[in-house]
């Protein structure tokens, strides 16, 4: 199977936040869905639409541990270039990141460690994100006008100020929203996002 950029870049931002992690005193562990689970389960979960199993298959990437200390979930998210018009922001599936901002409610802290070509950076899912967040895009190949109001109707409290509507585009089909640059060129380096997280325990 064809290695593409995004995999090669993916692959390498997961294994410098291994290394990270470690040289804090820590250790991280794969969590992802696919990375836990045989075959026949992770095959049967890609084609569910269901909550549930949205859930399941929103797992992050990766759990980072601190001994002593604290645990922390991080979801790794690249972009090896620039979209066809030209933006520089970043698209990452809406759910994962609902989930995420939903848990932080509870105390969940969970880190998105990003890479783009010309910068890295990370952000604490929070409901300050949330309302940062001002497009929520639905692919058309697997989704029309009363899924998109259905799924509206959820994500509205996570994303108040986004504006939901159906694309083209491929992909896994799952709807996603745009990280601005806005977000992105005031985030810090996801290394010091993490060590921030570890120094206020």
């Amino acid at each position: 199977m064809r290695i593409s950029v995004n995999d090669e870049m993916h692959a390498s931002l997961e294994a410098d936040i291994v290394a990270h992690v470690e040289s804090m005193g820590g250790y991280v562990a794969k969590a992802g869905y696919h990375d836990v689970m045989p075959d026949t389960i992770t095959k049967a979960l890609q084609v569910m639409d269901d909550e549930t199993s949205m859930y399941i298959r929103c797992r992050k990437d990766m759990v980072a541990v601190f001994p002593g200390s604290m645990a922390i979930l991080v979801d790794a998210k690249t972009r090896p270039q620039p979209h066809d018009n030209g933006a520089k922001d970043l698209l990452i599936e809406a759910r994962p990141l609902a989930h995420a901002i939903i848990l932080s409610r509870v105390g969940v802290c969970t880190v998105f460690c990003c890479r783009m070509t010309d910068i890295d950076f990370g952000f604490v899912a929070n409901d300050q994100i949330g309302t940062e967040i001002r497009d929520v895009s639905f692919p058309s190949f697997r989704h029309n006008q009363e899924s998109v109001l259905s799924l509206e109707h959820l994500l509205a409290t996570i994303y108040p100020n986004a504006q939901f509507g159906i694309c083209g585009g491929g992909g896994s089909g799952d709807p996603f929203c745009v990280i601005g640059r806005t977000i992105i060129q005031k985030s810090s380096h996801w290394k010091e996002t993490i060590e921030l997280i570890k120094a206020q325990v």
